[in-house]
């Protein structure tokens, strides 16, 4: 089947381009949202997932693994949003 062919891309292009025509005014909603938001979670969840895949490997359990990767997940989106906010601050216009 052809990419695309199941319809759902055409629910994710729909998605995109309402998203970034509504974010692109709210330039706080833009970075909180895409910047912060989104690199907690994708950090997050990354590691989340490795852990899980760690344990059906048989790999010892590490308790305290998941509190570890949520500290990181937030420290690295505090860093992308303040990068993300000073390129946006700074952008040439």
């Amino acid at each position: 089947m052809a990419l695309g062919g199941s319809g759902t891309g055409h629910v994710g292009a729909w998605y995109w381009c309402s998203a970034a025509a509504w974010l692109l005014p709210n330039l706080f909603v833009h970075t909180l949202g895409r910047a912060f938001m989104g690199a907690a979670a994708a950090v997050f969840l990354s590691g989340a997932l490795v852990e899980l895949l760690h344990r059906l490997a048989g790999a010892p359990a590490m308790e305290q693994a998941l509190v570890g990767r949520w500290l990181m997940a937030w420290g690295d989106a505090f860093l992308t949003d303040m990068f993300t906010a000073i390129s946006a601050a700074f952008a040439p216009q």
